[in-house]
């Protein structure tokens, strides 16, 4: 219990109690706990979903999910380190710079030499192991924009054009284009309209003028539509999907149908872990891009709902360190960390239930995909490091 007092407090004066978790020095262990509970439980969701597929292949039984263990070891102690380094978000913000040149030529070097899986090239091999360099980049570009707002309240905010938008505005639309530009020749438009998201709220957040605001968010969905009219095969999965699946059961439907099939089974309570029918390889990607569908079988509505509340949670807890935190960087900083998750995270699970088209994005914390939980999980060290700098608050 914290006593929280008041500049102006008498001797004789009584203090007024309140809880907080969220106290000045200390850290949020609220979200630490939140965030070991989500990948903790995607480890155990992994095991369910991969292991037949792994024993069809001959792969071991434990194949998937003993890669992915690597990878939630690295990042674990990624998280640790970097949430107790004293101020380490701080001295992010000497680096972003260097970490935004980094994504890009890492961007650059996949396209060269990277490998290719699925008619993509997003991964490369980094000591013996599949790095994909895009979810480095997510955060490079939040890192890298954060930096450049905070510095630059009065530019940002201005409403002159010279100031407000070429020397506010346009650096950060160079800083985005190069990186969704990159990642869009991959290809990979999913992720890009992922970060588009994420800077757009950035920029929000960082006082942008909202006629700029209103421009950009026309001028992205244009730029969505014409992509989309001019890539046959993303045209042709958008019109299967807001058509009719079923009229191409065996094709552009499957993944669809399937996904809905095991979410149906589960019922309110669900199967029974281990008892998913739809892994039997009957639904692709079970283990990462669809692998909400086989929570939703194995622990039913009530199950997914409980997930579904711990994200919009983590989410909350990221929130308030970014409304709280006493430093500029610090609170836009994790402000697009928070909100890239957030938009990820929905972006999955309306795959799952057919509420948009199939990306191909993992669920954070959940899907197999060693970049992705080791990224994400070195992220929220930042965070956690961030929320040793905020004002007392009440929860």
């Amino acid at each position: 219990m914290e006593t929280v007092k008041s500049k102006a407090q008498k001797p004789n004066e009584k203090v007024t109690e309140f809880p907080s978790m969220l106290v000045q020095g200390k850290m949020d262990f609220t979200l630490l706990f939140s965030v070991l509970v989500l990948s903790i439980y995607g480890l155990i969701m992994i095991l369910s979903a991969s292991y037949y597929r792994n024993l069809i292949q001959e792969a071991g039984a434990f194949a998937t999910v003993k890669n992915q263990l690597g990878w939630y070891v690295l990042g674990l102690i990624g998280l640790l380190t970097f949430a107790n380094i004293k101020n380490f978000y701080k001295k992010l913000d000497k680096l972003s710079l260097l970490a935004y040149a980094a994504a890009v030529l890492l961007l650059i070097s996949v396209l060269f030499f990277g490998r290719t899986i699925n008619g993509a090239k997003r991964w490369i091999i980094v000591f013996g192991m599949s790095f994909q360099p895009s979810e480095f980049a997510k955060f490079a570009l939040i890192l890298a924009m954060s930096s450049y707002m905070a510095k630059r309240p009065k530019t940002m905010s201005s409403k002159s054009f010279m100031r407000g938008f070429l020397r506010g505005i346009l650096p950060m639309l160079l800083l985005i284009g190069a990186i969704c530009g990159l990642i869009f020749l991959q290809p990979n438009k999913s992720t890009a309209i992922i970060i588009g998201l994420t800077a757009f709220v950035l920029l929000i957040m960082g006082g942008i003028q909202m006629r700029y605001a209103i421009f950009f968010a026309v001028l992205g969905f244009a730029g969505a539509i014409f992509i989309i009219i001019k890539d046959a095969y993303s045209l042709t999965r958008i019109l299967s999907f807001f058509g009719n699946p079923y009229s191409d059961p065996s094709g552009t439907g499957y993944q669809t149908i399937q996904s809905l099939y095991a979410i149906a089974s589960g019922g309110l309570f669900g199967t029974g872990f281990g008892m998913s029918k739809q892994k039997l390889l009957f639904l692709p990607y079970a283990d990462s891009d669809y692998i909400f569908s086989i929570i939703c079988e194995e622990t039913g509505f009530v199950g997914a709902m409980l997930l579904i509340a711990l994200y919009i949670f983590v989410f909350y807890r990221g929130i308030r360190i970014a409304l709280t935190c006493k430093n500029r960087f610090g609170s836009l900083l994790a402000t697009g960390i928070s909100f890239i998750f957030i938009i990820q995270t929905f972006i999955n699970i309306a795959v799952s239930v057919s509420l948009i088209p199939s990306t191909g994005q993992t669920l954070p914390f959940m899907s197999a995909g060693g970049t992705s939980l080791f990224i994400y999980m070195c992220a929220f060290g930042v965070l956690l490091n961030i929320s040793k700098d905020c004002e007392p608050t009440r929860v």
